[in-house]
């Protein structure tokens, strides 16, 4: 974890230099920054999925919920990070744009679940 922050910081640090030399190479070190980090977290969020997926052991009804938990978590971090690397490039209306798109591609995405829901209440009340 500490060798992770040391290595943020001296991104950081670079860039805050490059910025003023030549702000194209500060952008394209923070994206270089920002995946190499992605990378170094690929293992923890492989154990994260296999400690979700674990659960779906209890009860078979709730491994289509869990993918499609997975799906929308994935679909909210990579939003981030690209939003993120967007603003940081000062094309902030590309960064809305695409934290407008994660939020209709997860709405569209979560459908099925609440057509489920749905037809549990309407189940209830009949």
């Amino acid at each position: 974890m500490i060798k992770v922050f040391v290595f943020v910081l001296a991104a950081l640090f670079l860039a805050l230099l490059l910025k003023g030399v030549n702000s194209q190479f500060s952008v394209l070190l923070s994206i270089f920054a920002a995946v190499v980090l992605i990378g170094l977290s690929l293992d923890g969020i492989r154990e994260i999925g296999d400690y979700i997926k674990s659960f779906s052991t209890l009860s078979s009804g709730l491994e289509a919920n869990i993918k499609l938990m997975l799906k929308l978590l994935c679909i909210t971090l990579c939003a981030q990070l690209i939003s993120s690397l967007c603003r940081d490039s000062g094309e902030s209306a590309l960064a809305s744009q695409t934290v407008l798109y994660s939020k209709v591609f997860m709405l569209l995405a979560s459908m099925p679940l609440f057509k489920s829901v749905l037809e549990i209440i309407v189940g209830l009340v009949k």
